[in-house]
């Protein structure tokens, strides 16, 4: 059996998690950096760039619905909240589509 050890001392992996706890919640309190619990519902900024597919939003369901084999959409932020649904419709099993969020 083998057995991994940590070349960090364990002090070192304390202090550096309250440098970058504290440096996450300073980034935060100023606007920074979003954090997860307010992040979008559904997606947002969903604009096709390759094939042909419509975008719709009802309530808490967002339906992309895709015409060609395959198509590219891009997006401002992909993220989908609790109790919120987005269906992909494609026409076939073998249909693919590449979603690309602009803030990676």
């Amino acid at each position: 059996m083998f057995r991994f050890r940590s070349l960090v001392p364990e002090g070192t992996k304390v202090l550096v998690k309250r440098i970058v706890g504290g440096l996450a919640a300073f980034l935060m309190s100023h606007g920074a950096v979003e954090p997860f619990a307010r992040a979008q519902s559904l997606p947002t900024g969903g604009s096709v760039a390759s094939g042909a597919a419509t975008i719709a939003t009802t309530g808490k369901t967002m339906t992309i619905n895709q015409s060609t084999q395959s198509a590219i959409v891009n997006w401002n932020s992909f993220s989908i909240g609790q109790s919120y649904t987005v269906n992909i419709v494609q026409p076939n099993s073998a249909s693919t589509m590449i979603a690309r969020n602009a803030l990676l």
